[in-house]
């Protein structure tokens, strides 16, 4: 998975050919290469060129806020988006196969968060207990108590989700990436991106993108932990350091798999259970081989 990353001022991109190029700096980027293109300046312009291949490629255009969380997201209406079986099957899900799927969801979610404090050498014994308690639908909210056990060990027992602190920061920008990208898998085998299997927010166009990425939050996380991602500001180093993480491999059922194919594989579990029923959210476990942070690094 390739993401460009458009944080200067300024920057005009377009379609030249076979390429997305920067007029301003002339770097080339071949299109086959991109998989996200993340916008959050406050200035510059996008080729209407660009804007076509990228509704013909099915890759999300993401403008991001001065918190980069997403604030526009660009997705095509056409090719493989809501085919007309797959969205009355998306709107005639019946509540039991939600509740159901949602608690395979968060059980895989709290099983990554465990993995990824052991990865760091943490006790993951408070995390990982609370996935055998999730039932379905997760009427007690195990997801939500197993979260606030889970940030205290990652992040120390004083970092909380929505201050404003360096390493909140680098998580919005992480999970922006990883939302762009799971909404790609999301429209890659037709499911429509607002009609959810948890979250129910009127508001949230992308509803459904936002609970198929949950288990995926953990990537993002161990990957500012492990560089380090204090600085008040973001540098490029740590936005590079991030997105490495969300182009590496995971296993599916102990298979090894670039993150963007396990977040297409989930998308398409879910289509799988409108249509037959029964099937759950596969088991997703980081890829060791590619994570032993003994030491984090510091960005920049």
């Amino acid at each position: 998975m390739r993401i460009v990353d458009v944080a200067s001022d300024g920057a005009t991109l377009a379609k030249d050919r076979g390429f997305l190029v920067d007029l301003r700096t002339g770097r080339r980027t071949p299109l086959e290469d991109v998989d996200v293109v993340m916008v959050s300046s406050w200035s510059g312009s996008l080729g209407i060129g660009l804007l076509r291949w990228a509704a013909d490629a099915g890759v999300p255009v993401v403008l991001c806020d001065e918190k980069f969380h997403p604030s526009g997201l660009f997705l095509p209406l056409v090719g493989t988006l809501a085919h007309p079986s797959v969205l009355a099957d998306q709107i005639d899900a019946s509540v039991p196969a939600k509740k159901r799927f949602w608690a395979s969801i968060v059980r895989v979610k709290i099983a990554m968060q465990a993995q990824a404090l052991r990865l760091f050498s943490l006790n993951d014994a408070s995390v990982r207990k609370w996935a055998k308690l999730v039932r379905s639908g997760d009427p007690e909210n195990r997801e939500a108590t197993a979260a606030a056990a889970y940030f205290s060990l990652m992040f120390g027992p004083g970092f909380r989700r929505g201050r404003d602190s360096a390493v909140n920061r680098h998580l919005d920008y992480g999970y922006a990436v990883a939302r762009a990208a799971t909404a790609r898998g999301a429209v890659a085998v037709g499911l429509h991106p607002s009609l959810s299997i948890h979250h129910s927010s009127t508001l949230n166009a992308f509803a459904l993108v936002d609970d198929l990425m949950e288990p995926f939050r953990a990537v993002v996380d161990a990957a500012v932990r492990l560089h380090d991602c204090s600085e008040e500001d973001l540098l490029p180093a740590c936005k590079s350091a991030v997105i490495a993480h969300l182009t590496g491999l995971l296993k599916i059922n102990h298979e090894r798999i670039v993150v963007a194919d396990a977040m297409r594989a989930v998308a398409a579990a879910w289509r799988a259970t409108l249509r037959e029923g029964g099937v759950e959210c596969p088991s997703i476990m980081f890829d060791e081989a590619q994570w032993s942070p003994t030491d984090t690094e510091t960005c920049g």
